[in-house]
């Protein structure tokens, strides 16, 4: 900008360099952040590879992920360290702009910290009213990762950059503990079931918003339903939710509206004892069920609206119902491959996968696996398996666990990853941009610095042709448990 105050020639006046921050924001980066020896061009990959020279840079992340995410300044990890008050809130080490001894009057004022906050609770805008991630909501490849902790909270992950975009708020006091998160073959929703709670929630995924609600019923003591499992059906208008109880629940629900569908579902019965994974076939008309202790597949399906059952043994033993055989294989989660003709298992007690005859009921193969295995992926264009075993053996220093990969044709595994994990429970394979993410829990581990949701988990992000691994570790909120990809 010029002055052009004086009618003779004058000095030409330069506003600030902001960096397409909004000017009091920038002010406080390039005054006190972006400088000689911390977060410039010339110095950021020592300091974090977090560079806040300007508004683009700093939606590059740091090494750890997200630095900042629009609108949620509480989970902001910036924030965590220019926070110099314990009365705003967490405050980490060491806290940021560095004080020394040349430059005491380093650290943020409160106005200045007030200053950040709000802006990145109005959703960090450049200086153009810009948000981040936001164009392109109906195209934009996203990644979906919920938490079985209070916090209540989905991460969106923008598949470009790999980093956490926003953060959306589900449940209610209520309703906690998300156990999974499923999107629809279209793309247009995810689904979350509470563990602790009644609900099934719908988000949709253009506006990152919660859309619908089922109330999908508590247990006969009313307390929560420990609602597991989401599967939906090809056409994307039906769902059916696992109640995880002595006696189960299998509660189907019609998307449009989240209403529930009586006629396909099964309340409180004893043959379903503790079910957690589900599958079904093409026509989502017949159904399978896992049940967590023993050996049984319930295969269900319903003639004028009343339930048709067919117990199978996946290990040709006789039917066993609880934990009290501890041989027996502990069936975990239900995987159909995408022909419908097979179904994959996971035995978290016998440390395999067994492969199942989808039409005659049948065992077709038993594949060794690492230890507690859990949940499962599959990678259509590769026909691979991906198979999360969260307490195998790891030989990197703090890690546990391994991602076996199952070719689906042959029935071999392919290769198995040890990478930076810790109790990795779930993967998504985003197929469009060939990443492979696995999720790790990190329950009870360490990381790099708290959050105001506790200890975060991680996401570890894989080349699907090289299986290199990204650098960065990407990390989330408390208890990062099941993640899957939109498209």
């Amino acid at each position: 900008m010029w002055n052009t105050s004086c009618t003779h020639k004058g000095q030409l006046t330069p506003l600030p360099d902001t960096s397409n921050f909004p000017a009091a924001v920038g002010k406080i980066f390039t005054a006190k952040c972006a400088i000689t020896g911390c977060h410039n061009a010339a110095s950021y990959m020592n300091a974090a590879q977090l560079r806040l020279d300007s508004w683009d840079h700093l939606f590059n992340g740091y090494i750890y992920g997200s630095a900042v995410i629009p609108y949620a300044s509480q989970f902001s990890p910036l924030m965590y360290y220019i926070n110099t008050l314990e009365s705003n809130g967490l405050v980490s080490v060491p806290r940021m702009p560095l004080s020394t001894t040349s430059n005491p009057l380093a650290a943020l004022s409160q106005a200045e910290y007030l200053t950040i906050k709000n802006w990145i609770d109005s959703g960090a805008p450049d200086a153009n009213g810009r948000i981040a991630f936001s164009d392109n909501p109906t195209t934009r490849q996203k990644i979906y990762i919920a938490h079985s902790s209070a916090c209540n909270q989905v991460a969106v992950v923008d598949a470009k950059t790999k980093l956490i975009m926003r953060y959306i708020p589900v449940g209610d006091a209520n309703n906690s503990a998300a156990h999974d998160i499923e999107a629809s073959d279209d793309g247009r929703n995810v689904y979350v079931p509470f563990f602790k709670g009644n609900w099934v929630q719908k988000i949709n995924t253009d506006s990152d918003k919660v859309v619908g609600t089922a109330n999908v019923g508590s247990t006969t003591s009313g307390v929560n339903g420990q609602w597991s499992i989401v599967i939906i059906s090809p056409d994307n208008s039906q769902l059916l939710a696992t109640g995880y109880q002595a006696n189960g629940f299998l509660e189907a629900v019609n998307t449009s509206d989240m209403s529930l569908l009586p006629s396909k579902s099964v309340t409180a019965s004893d043959i379903f004892a503790y079910p957690h994974g589900a599958a079904a076939n093409a026509t989502f008309d017949t159904f399978f069920a896992c049940l967590q202790f023993g050996n049984i597949i319930n295969k269900y399906w319903f003639i004028s609206g009343r339930p048709h059952f067919k117990q199978i043994s996946i290990n040709k033993k006789p039917i066993i119902y609880s934990d009290i055989d501890s041989t027996a294989p502990d069936p975990h989660q239900i995987e159909m491959s995408p022909d419908y003709k097979r179904y994959f298992v996971t035995c978290q007690n016998s440390n395999e996968v067994r492969v199942m005859d989808a039409h005659a009921d049948t065992l077709i193969a038993v594949i060794p696996v690492g230890k507690y295995p859990q949940e499962m992926t599959i990678c259509e264009s590769k026909n691979l398996l991906y198979v999360a075993c969260m307490k195998d053996n790891n030989p990197n220093s703090g890690c546990i666990g391994s991602i076996y990969i199952i070719n689906i044709n042959t029935l071999i595994v392919d290769k198995i990853l040890k990478g930076d994990f810790n109790l990795p429970h779930d993967m998504a394979v985003d197929e469009q941009d060939g990443l492979l993410y696995v999720l790790s829990s990190n329950n009870g581990g360490t990381a790099h610095h708290t959050s105001t949701c506790g200890t975060p988990g991680w996401y570890t992000v894989f080349d699907l042709n090289t299986y290199v691994p990204d650098p960065r570790r990407f990390e989330v909120l408390e208890n990062s448990y099941t993640i899957n990809a939109r498209f």
